[in-house]
């Protein structure tokens, strides 16, 4: 029988809209969206979705977790929140930090002494697990102009890890590729560059499991059309999720980001668990959709369902 290895992949919303503070013109619009955001993160219930999200973990009981926006945020100099560090804990030492990286500390200097935030990917293992972890960072950036901050580049990458499982050696990679937007056309180019160098680059092994948010919609459709989909497809990856559920659009993703509405729609599927190679898709399945799965403040664990993928290493 083929060893097996089951991977969540789960992207943990970044608990705030960061679009005001980029936005902002005068100082006094920039402090004031900083506080907006803190609020919102505030608001967001970041603690309690952690623990939503480690319920669902425990849960699945998986070998691997691939998180995205795995976040940390500041005030001043007082740590707020560390999403995968909190995570670790709420699961109890079963799990243990294999791979992380960190996006650059994004400060905004203030009077008060600033506020800081650095955006990322990890990886989560079982632990005793032996891997071998890497990163790196997509060279296709957006760069985008600020009224106040002047040019802003906004970097995205990927982590890693090399595992045996039953004698077959297999890479797990989990990403984040740049999000579409209809008013930043910029934004398309880069997303299919950065599946390109995916590609090229760590999804060059031999078997390879690719998964996390793509921000291109599997049907070609809704604010996330982009060609990125296809091109990993055409690479020779398989869609597990199509090859399972074929004619389910399963989508993953709550239309603007929505936490709070128990029926915030879901409406596009972006997070995707793609294979290479040897490997073979025993099952598929979505979680964190049901009512129970929110938290006690009435929030869901995120705006991105996770998807639980058991995979046959043939």
């Amino acid at each position: 029988m083929a060893p097996e290895l089951r991977v969540i992949t789960q992207n943990l919303y970044l608990g705030a809209d960061l679009s005001p503070i980029l936005s902002a013109s005068t100082p006094e619009h920039l402090v004031a969206a900083l506080e907006r955001g803190l609020v919102q993160l505030e608001e967001s219930d970041p603690r309690g979705r952690i623990a939503a999200v480690g319920r669902l973990i425990a849960g699945a009981d998986p070998d691997l977790v691939l998180l995205q926006e795995a976040s940390t945020w500041w005030r001043r100099d007082k740590l707020l929140v560390d999403y995968p560090a909190l995570l670790l804990e709420l699961l109890g030492g079963r799990y243990e930090l294999a791979a992380r990286r960190a996006g650059p500390r994004s400060t905004v200097p203030t009077a008060d002494g600033g506020r800081t935030l650095e955006v990322g990917d990890a990886i989560l293992v079982r632990r005793g697990m032996q891997v071998v972890a890497s990163h790196g960072d997509f060279t296709a950036v957006l760069k985008v102009e600020t009224p106040l901050l002047g040019p802003i580049s906004l970097a995205r990458g990927w982590a890693a890890v090399d595992a045996e499982v039953g004698g077959r050696s297999v890479r797990v990679i989990g990403t984040h590729l740049e999000r579409a937007e209809p008013g930043l056309p910029a934004a398309y180019a880069v997303q299919e560059a950065q599946a390109a160098e995916l590609i090229a680059g760590p999804g060059g092994a031999a078997a390879v499991i690719l998964a996390g948010d793509f921000n291109s919609d599997a049907r070609g459709v809704g604010s996330t059309a982009t060609r990125s989909y296809e091109v990993l497809l055409a690479a020779g990856f398989q869609d597990a999720w199509e090859a399972l559920h074929r004619g389910d659009p399963g989508f993953t993703w709550r239309k603007g980001d929505e936490i709070v509405r128990k029926d915030a729609e879901l409406g596009e599927r972006i997070d995707l668990v793609l294979l290479r190679g040897p490997l073979r898709a025993l099952a598929v399945e979505r979680l964190g959709g049901k009512l129970g799965d929110r938290t006690e403040s009435g929030r869901w664990p995120s705006d991105h369902l996770a998807l639980l993928a058991t995979v046959a290493l043939d």
